[in-house]
């Protein structure tokens, strides 16, 4: 489980677009970006994920 999740919004024309950033303690372990909040954190754990797989 990640002991932080940042989130941040902007506006893209009209909808709006949510980044978030997964922490594992101090170290970012991954980055996603979605139409929400749900997406945006979804997507920052499948990289996390990848990155652990690849690190082994």
């Amino acid at each position: 489980m990640f002991s932080k999740i940042y989130f941040k919004q902007r506006i893209d024309g009209h909808r709006p677009v949510f980044s978030c950033e997964a922490m594992l303690g101090d170290t970012p372990a991954g980055q996603g970006s979605g139409e929400s909040k749900k997406d945006a954190q979804r997507e920052a754990a499948r990289a996390a994920l990848e990155k652990m797989a690849k690190e082994g």
